[in-house]
C-alpha cells in the first residue's frame, strides 16, 4: 500500500465519524433513499461521551436515556459493525425488547457490510438470520430478543448493546447475566439505552445510580428537542401558552419546536402532556415520570440551576440526612436563596459524621445545623461532646409540625417549605445533575386522614419509585426544619433582653436559650462567611 492509503485506512480504523461517512449507508427517514451516515447531533453527542469515557478508563459502560426515533441504535450498531470489522477478536451481541426490533437491527448490519467498500471488509465465513461470523479475524456480530431471564449467562463478549432495555421482560435478570459475560477488561464496552418506562424498574435504577457517579456506569441523556425533523409551522396568529412560553426561555426553543409539541401532546398523548414527557423527556427526570404531578416543578429547578445570584447577608443553615441502610449521607449547606454547598458521602458512621458537620460549621460559619436523628442520634450526641449543642439540633421526620393542623408531621412541612423556596424564586442552586434528580421525583403532598393534613409520601414509597432515597432532597429539607435569625438580628435580641430586667419577660426565655451550657465551649466561628 502506499503512504496516502496506509494513512486512510489508519483514519478508518480509529475515527469512527469519519468511517461511518465514508463507509456506511443508512435509509433516509424522508426519502427512503440510502444515504452516508451523517451523525446528527444526538448521535454526535452520545459518541463524544462514549471516547471520552474510554480516554478516561479504557472501557466503556453507559446508560442512555433519550426520546423516540433518534437514532441512538443506528448509531451503537454503526459503533458495534465498525469494531466487528475491522479489530479482530470482537464479540458483539445486540439484545432487543421484540423480535420486530430485533430483524430490524440484524437488518441495519447487513444493510452496512452491502454497502461499505469491499476492500476494509472481512469476508462472511457464516450467515444466518440472527448472525455475521468472521472467523479468519475471530470476530462475530449477533442479535437476540430479550425473553429469557437466563439469557446472556453463557456467553463471552467484548462488546454489548441492550436496546429499548426498559421494557425487557426480566430486565434485572438478564442485566445480570449480561454483567457477567463481558470480562471487566480493557476495550470491552456495555451500553444499555431505552426510552424510560416509568420509574422503579432496573434502568431507571441504573439510570440514577450514573447520574450520582455511583460506579462505573455513566448516564447520558438525549433531549427530544435536538432532532432537527421534530418541528411544526404553527398558523398565522397561533398563541402560545404561558407553560409554552416558558419552555422557549429556559430551553432556546423555536415556536415551531414547541408546537410541533402541542400537536403531539393533543394527538398521540389524548391533552395529558406528563406522557408526551416520557415519551419525549426534556430532562431525565421527566422520563421516569409516573404522573404528572410533582412537588416542585422541573422548569423551576432548571431556572435555578442558571441562576447565579447569591445571598450574602443570609445565616448560613445545615442539613444532614445520614446515611440508612444502602443510602448515602448527605450535607447542604444553604445561605438565604441559595446552596453554597453540598457533598454525598457513599460509606459513613456517625463519629466521622460529626467531624464532617464540625468542620462545615467551623469553615462556613453555620448558624445552625440541623441532623435528620432517624439515624443520626450518635451523631448529634457527639457533636454536643465536642461543644457544638447551640449549633446542632436532632429533628425527626415524624415529629408534630409547628403547624400542627396543615401538616401531619414535620417531614411534610420542611418539604412544604423547600416548595415554597422554589416558588418564590431568586433560588441558586448547584447545576448538578443528580442534585436536579433528587428534587424533582418527590411527589406532591397528599391529603391524609379525617382532618384533610397534608402529608408527605414515606421515604420507603420514593425509594420503591425512584431507584433510591432522595437524600439530597432530604439533606435540603432539613435547613427548613425552624427559622434562623442573622447574628445581627440575634446580637439586637440579646442587647434588648439585657436591657430587660422585668421579672417573667417574654425575652428572658431568648436570653435562656442563647446562653451556652458550661461543660461545652462557645460557639465562635471566624471565618470568611460569618454574618456579623
Amino acid at each position: 500500500m502506499r503512504q496516502k492509503e496506509l494513512q486512510v485506512l489508519k483514519q478508518l480504523r480509529d475515527d469512527l465519524q469519519y468511517y461511518s461517512k465514508k463507509c456506511l449507508k443508512i435509509v433516509d427517514k424522508n426519502t427512503g433513499q440510502l444515504v452516508p451516515f451523517v451523525f446528527n447531533r444526538a448521535q454526535a453527542y452520545i459518541h463524544q461521551r462514549l471516547e471520552e469515557q474510554k480516554r478516561k478508563i479504557g472501557k466503556v459502560r453507559a446508560v442512555i436515556v433519550k426520546g423516540r426515533q433518534q437514532g441512538c441504535s443506528t448509531y451503537v450498531a454503526a459503533r458495534y459493525f465498525h469494531a466487528a470489522t475491522l479489530q479482530p477478536g470482537t464479540t458483539v451481541f445486540i439484545l432487543a425488547h421484540m423480535s420486530d426490533s430485533t430483524n430490524h437491527l440484524f437488518g441495519m448490519a447487513k444493510k452496512y457490510y452491502e454497502n461499505a467498500p469491499s476492500p476494509i471488509l472481512p469476508t462472511i465465513d457464516k450467515m444466518n438470520e440472527r448472525r455475521l461470523e468472521f472467523k479468519h479475524i475471530n470476530s462475530s456480530y449477533g442479535v437476540g430478543t430479550a425473553g429469557s431471564a437466563n439469557i446472556g449467562r453463557s456467553f463471552t463478549l467484548r462488546r454489548f448493546h441492550g436496546s429499548e432495555c426498559a421494557f425487557w421482560e426480566h430486565s434485572g435478570d438478564i442485566a445480570s447475566g449480561v454483567l457477567q459475560a463481558v470480562p471487566d477488561a480493557p476495550d470491552t464496552e456495555m451500553i444499555f439505552e431505552s426510552t424510560a418506562n416509568g420509574p422503579g424498574d432496573w434502568f431507571h435504577a441504573k439510570a440514577m445510580a450514573g447520574l450520582a457517579e455511583e460506579g462505573e456506569f455513566i448516564t447520558i441523556f438525549v433531549p427530544w428537542y435536538w432532532q432537527p425533523e421534530y418541528r411544526k409551522t404553527p398558523p398565522k396568529g397561533f398563541n402560545f401558552s404561558e407553560e409554552e412560553s416558558e419552555l422557549m426561555g429556559l430551553y432556546g426553543l423555536e415556536p415551531d419546536q414547541v408546537y410541533w409539541r402541542r400537536v403531539k401532546i393533543n394527538d398521540t398523548f389524548g391533552g395529558e402532556p406528563w406522557r408526551f414527557k416520557r415519551e419525549y423527556p426534556m430532562t431525565v427526570e421527566e422520563g421516569f415520570l409516573a404522573t404528572g404531578a410533582r412537588l416542585i416543578d422541573i422548569p423551576l429547578v432548571i431556572e435555578a440551576r442558571k441562576s447565579q445570584a447569591h445571598d450574602l447577608v443570609a445565616p448560613v443553615v445545615g442539613g444532614c440526612d445520614p446515611a440508612r441502610t444502602r443510602d448515602r449521607t448527605v450535607t447542604v449547606l444553604r445561605r438565604g436563596r441559595e446552596i453554597i454547598r453540598w457533598k454525598k458521602y457513599d460509606t459513613m458512621d456517625e463519629m466521622t459524621c460529626a467531624g464532617i458537620i464540625a468542620d462545615e460549621i467551623e469553615r462556613y460559619g453555620v448558624l445552625k445545623y440541623f441532623v435528620d436523628v432517624g439515624c443520626g442520634y450518635g451523631t448529634v450526641d457527639r457533636l454536643r461532646e465536642l461543644g457544638y449543642g447551640c449549633v446542632v439540633q436532632g429533628i425527626h421526620f415524624g415529629a408534630n409540625a409547628m403547624e400542627k393542623e396543615i401538616f401531619t408531621n414535620k417531614g411534610a412541612e420542611m418539604a412544604d417549605a423547600v416548595k415554597r423556596w422554589f416558588e418564590e424564586g431568586g433560588v441558586n442552586i448547584p447545576d448538578n445533575d443528580d442534585f436536579q434528580a433528587d428534587l424533582t421525583v418527590m411527589p406532591p403532598l397528599e391529603k391524609k386522614g379525617s382532618r384533610g393534613r397534608l402529608g408527605r409520601v414515606s421515604k420507603d414509597d420514593v425509594k420503591k419509585d425512584f431507584g433510591k432515597s432522595p437524600d439530597i432532597f432530604d439533606a435540603l429539607s432539613l435547613t427548613f426544619a425552624f427559622p434562623v435569625a442573622s447574628r445581627a438580628v440575634e446580637n439586637r435580641i440579646k442587647r434588648a433582653a439585657l436591657d430587660v430586667r422585668r421579672p417573667g419577660s417574654p425575652l428572658m426565655t431568648v436570653r435562656d436559650f442563647n446562653r451556652v451550657p458550661k461543660q461545652n465551649k462557645p460557639c465562635v466561628h471566624n471565618s470568611k462567611f460569618d454574618i456579623k
